[in-house]
């Protein structure tokens, strides 16, 4: 399995990055890290769906995003 930066992937790593960054758990108040982490991927389709015209690119977008590990990020979260 290949790592990056101390994340699962390089995907993991550069999704949290520009999206989740700064998230905090205080930001997902109450939820479980399957909610969070369902939330998050919401997130990013949603961005996805919206600033994506091209199929082709979209296919590229939803191929990458297939490697996200969310789960990962959710814990990441409310591990800080």
């Amino acid at each position: 399995m290949r790592t990056y930066n101390g994340w699962t992937n390089y995907e993991t790593w550069r999704i949290n990055l520009e999206f989740f960054d700064a998230y905090t758990a205080h930001d997902m108040a109450g939820e479980t890290a399957d909610e969070i982490a369902e939330e998050l991927r919401e997130i990013v389709d949603s961005y996805i769906d919206e600033n994506t015209s091209s199929a082709l690119v979209y296919g590229w977008a939803a191929s990458f995003l297939n490697d996200v590990n969310y789960d990962e990020i959710a814990q990441a979260i409310l591990d800080d």
